[in-house]
């Protein structure tokens, strides 16, 4: 078998185990699921969670036969959570092919990330995939859509006292606060 089928299966393979990663995180966090929980789950799969300004996106390509293509974003943290200290840069490296369905990012853009930890090969992207990912304001308040605030609908159950609704925008102190309750750190 020549090297550039090798390739290819390979690549093959690692977009198949891509896809069923992504329909067993949808299935495992299903809407079904009390919104506390999932926003707990997020917490507490969460390696690194920040908010930060993407300061550089590449694409880095294989050296070796033996790698997959990667993009590699940089962030200046403005709030270090969990894993990154505020004032550092972080760099996010990611595999091509989540970049390519659509998890993009742009320089500029402010974010709030839970990260999972990097793999062996020092990979990562968001838990839960896109409800991973927060956009954050120029004030440096994170927006809730109704999605997302439906993440935070019964968290007054575990203990918090405002509940923030769609469209509306929370404090990163607030979600700080939060997310250490949450992880059990509070």
């Amino acid at each position: 078998m020549c090297k550039t089928t090798q390739r290819f299966l390979i690549l093959q393979i690692c977009v198949v185990l891509a896809l069923l990663l992504n329909a067993q995180t949808r299935s495992t966090l299903s809407p079904r699921i009390p919104q506390v929980s999932e926003l707990r789950q997020m917490t507490r799969h969460s390696g690194v969670i920040f908010a930060g300004r993407v300061l550089s996106v590449q694409h880095l390509r294989p050296r070796f036969s033996n790698e997959v293509p990667t993009m590699r974003v940089t962030f200046r943290v403005e709030k270090g959570i969990r894993g990154a200290r505020t004032g550092s840069l972080f760099v996010l490296r990611e595999w091509a092919a989540l970049w390519n369905s659509g998890e993009r990012y742009r320089v500029g853009e402010r974010v709030l990330l839970f990260l999972y930890p990097p793999s062996k090969a020092g990979l990562t992207s968001p838990v839960a995939g896109a409800r991973g990912r927060f956009p954050v304001d120029a004030k440096g308040q994170v927006i809730l859509n109704a999605e997302r605030a439906r993440l935070f609908e019964e968290a007054r159950e575990a203990g918090w006292n405002r509940v923030p609704r769609a469209n509306e925008r929370i404090s990163l102190r607030e979600v700080n606060r939060m997310i250490r309750r949450f992880g059990g750190e509070e």
